[in-house]
């Protein structure tokens, strides 16, 4: 099987499955960890738990320059071989795993 296979297989196999009632929705700790748990379960197989595993072609986000709406851009959109998430995960997922994402910078 080739690796983009997989990694949509992997990718379609995993599902984040978290929920938040209205109370919790808006404390900034349970983003950042909604944040961190998305990242992990749907972006961890190529960019690594720490943001510098490089499969299939994907990016060091620890060398990564792009202002954070880039980010959330590339995530709901997908490039090259990274797969779009706008189908995947919530318009406030996609926003919490760019914020996660765009922590692993080296210098902002």
């Amino acid at each position: 099987m080739g690796q983009t296979f997989k990694l949509v297989l992997f990718l379609s196999m995993v599902s984040v499955s978290a929920s938040f009632s209205c109370a919790n929705a808006d404390k900034p700790e349970i983003k950042a960890e909604k944040g961190e748990s998305t990242f992990k379960n749907q972006c961890s197989i190529c960019h690594g738990f720490s943001g510098n595993k490089q499969l299939s072609g994907a990016k060091k986000l620890t060398e990564s320059m792009l202002p954070i709406d880039e980010i959330e851009a590339l995530v709901t959109h997908g490039k090259r071989q990274m797969p779009p998430f706008k189908n995947r995960l919530t318009a406030q997922e996609i926003k919490l795993v760019s914020e996660y994402a765009f922590k692993f910078r080296a210098s902002k």
